[in-house]
């Protein structure tokens, strides 16, 4: 598997089969370059309590297989560029899909007629299908 951007590296966190806090630690680092075996990411600052040995290690095992060599985690203090995490972006993801079920549950003649009639939509109870 090649990892040469960021999309790479968010393909390689969520196929390497990472679980609990060390898929939460790849899924919110930052790919900010990766060469000689070294990949180098950015963590911001809110989530460094992610970042102790334990996990760091998993992260790296989990890199090297997917890349088929060892690989030398390095932590930069401030990414050379902007983009996405995998958190980020599943956040969007799920955000966007959340308004889209809105959007088309009141969009639904059925429940604007009773809607007309009275009737309310209680907070938080519309949902994506794919999260039923």
């Amino acid at each position: 598997m090649p990892l040469a951007s960021a999309d790479d590296w968010l393909a390689l966190v969520a196929a390497a089969g990472l679980k609990g806090p060390a898929l939460q630690l790849g899924s919110h680092c930052l790919f900010c370059g990766y060469g000689d075996g070294v990949l180098r990411l950015h963590l911001p600052e809110e989530d460094a309590h992610l970042r102790n040995d334990s996990l760091v290690r998993q992260l790296s095992t989990a890199a090297a297989q997917r890349l088929g060599r060892d690989v030398r985690l390095l932590f930069e203090g401030k990414p050379a560029q902007s983009g996405d995490t995998l958190h980020a972006r599943t956040q969007r993801e799920r955000s966007e899909k959340q308004s889209a079920a809105e959007a088309s549950f009141l969009s639904d003649p059925v429940v604007a007629q009773l809607l007309g009639q009275g009737g309310s939509i209680v907070p938080d109870s519309i949902r994506p299908l794919s999260e039923n």
